[in-house]
């Protein structure tokens, strides 16, 4: 609506507008910066908390990182203890069962005074041997008169908690009690099976006691030990070779047997085992054999060769085995170039013969 008064224009409807658009325009203006501050203040808020996370992310993944390789380290550690573990060895169990022998003692026992022997077991007997009986050989002093009852006992060092002592780790037998029409007398006392694990072999010794005979002296000649061993040794190949060799104890020349080393065991290796079948060949029970097996060595402590003296078994039937767990000390100083015996010294069969000779060897180290 336009009015005219007096020359004036008055635009009533114009001016009404434009202050509305006016005051729009300031309302405009104020919400825009009201939104832009306050999506600034978002956006930082934002940025923040995507901070904050990207920045738990990278904590985690750095810990994660670090377990990793921890858990490499390890892995890696243990493998390595693993690889330089020793391969397992090949092992066998042997059964050696050879007695050992005290020959030629002469020793005088009287059944009033001097009544008793002792010996060091050791010399009987290896540490892991299990002993299943003694044998003592009497004979008159003059060699000539009956001996008629003998009666005496036998005492052995053993473990102290043992409850088959007898004394402080002291096992005294029973008596026994042999009569002998003869000037010779052979005693054989069982040892009882339960008392064989308590016998201190390492360090104990070994008690023969004569009571009494028809003659006031006699001459304990011989102790024999039977015993065996049941083990575990190295082996990394056999061999066994038939063969047929006659041994005399009365012929020099046949009394003993030699087999060059290199038949029986290649280079680079050691015997751990070696058993000898001996035969009568009558058919008839072999009977006790007394001999030895021996190895060339290169060290002259030994002059040269170790023999294991003093052997013996006792043959029930027409064949039996002579067995020898070969010692440590022995397999580190063998001479290649050299010779296994097998000796004859003494049996009840004069005539009889090698069938077979077996070997168990291991690689040396």
């Amino acid at each position: 609506m336009i009015a005219q008064k007096r020359g004036v224009t008055v635009r009533y409807k114009n001016n009404n507008n434009t202050d509305g658009s006016e005051n729009k325009n300031v309302g405009f203006v104020v919400g825009f910066f009201i939104v832009a501050i306050a999506s600034v203040a978002v956006c930082i808020f934002c940025g923040k908390l995507i901070d904050d996370h990207g920045s738990s992310e990278k904590k985690e993944v750095k810990t994660t990182q670090k377990s990793v390789v921890t858990t490499v380290s390890e892995t890696l550690s243990e493998t390595t203890v693993v690889t330089t573990e020793p391969e397992p060895e090949n092992l066998k169990y042997v059964y050696d069962n050879s007695g050992k022998e005290l020959p030629a003692l002469n020793v005088i026992l009287d059944k009033t005074s001097n009544k008793t022997y002792k010996v060091n077991l050791r010399e009987l007997a290896n540490p892991d041997d299990v002993i299943t009986a003694f044998r003592f050989i009497f004979y008159a002093e003059d060699g000539v008169s009956n001996l008629g009852e003998v009666k005496g006992a036998y005492g052995l060092n053993i473990e102290p908690s043992s409850p088959l002592a007898t004394d402080d780790s002291w096992y005294q037998s029973e008596d026994f009690s042999v009569y002998s029409e003869g000037a010779y007398c052979e005693v054989r006392c069982e040892v009882p099976t339960e008392l064989a694990k308590d016998i201190d072999i390492e360090k104990g010794k070994l008690m023969v006691g004569y009571w009494w005979s028809d003659q006031q002296t006699v001459r304990l000649e011989r102790i024999i030990c039977e015993k065996y061993s049941y083990m575990e040794r190295p082996n990394d190949g056999t061999k066994s070779l038939k063969v047929n060799i006659p041994l005399n104890f009365n012929n020099e020349e046949t009394k003993k047997y030699t087999l060059p080393l290199r038949e029986i065991i290649p280079d680079g290796y050691i015997p751990e085992f070696v058993a000898v079948t001996l035969e009568n060949e009558n058919g008839d029970p072999l009977g006790k054999f007394s001999g030895s097996i021996g190895l060339a060595t290169k060290d002259s402590i030994y002059d040269g060769f170790y023999r294991e003296d003093n052997m013996v078994v006792y043959g029930e039937n027409s064949t039996c085995d002579l067995t020898w767990t070969v010692p440590d000390v022995v397999k580190k100083l063998l001479n290649y170039d050299g010779n296994m015996e097998v000796s004859f010294w003494w049996g009840d069969c004069e005539d009889i013969k090698i069938t077979k000779v077996y070997v168990q060897y291991s690689k040396q180290k």
